[in-house]
């Protein structure tokens, strides 16, 4: 018996197909799967901004003389100066 003849043929033809099949559709996934991973991801770090972000402001609001918020007497003498200039 021999192989690699006329008969062996089509099973070789058919394996090539696969082969181009398969990676075609490596290539496919690749094309759409790498930018929905990127978005993915930048969607995950801005959203870990807003968590760092709530978290500082609560903290800020547990401390009386922050620097981000005024303290509540600055704050009723920015309300009365600004009451006497209208």
């Amino acid at each position: 018996m021999r192989t690699g003849g006329p008969a062996d043929a089509p099973e070789q033809n058919s394996s090539i197909a696969n082969g181009k099949r398969t990676l075609r559709l490596i290539l496919a996934w690749s094309f759409v799967g790498i930018p929905l991973l990127w978005g993915v991801l930048q969607t995950l770090r801005n959203a870990l901004k807003l968590f760092r972000c709530a978290r500082g402001a609560a903290a800020a609001l547990g401390q009386r003389n922050s620097p981000n918020f005024p303290a509540p007497a600055m704050l009723a003498d920015t309300r009365e100066s600004s009451s006497q200039s209208t």
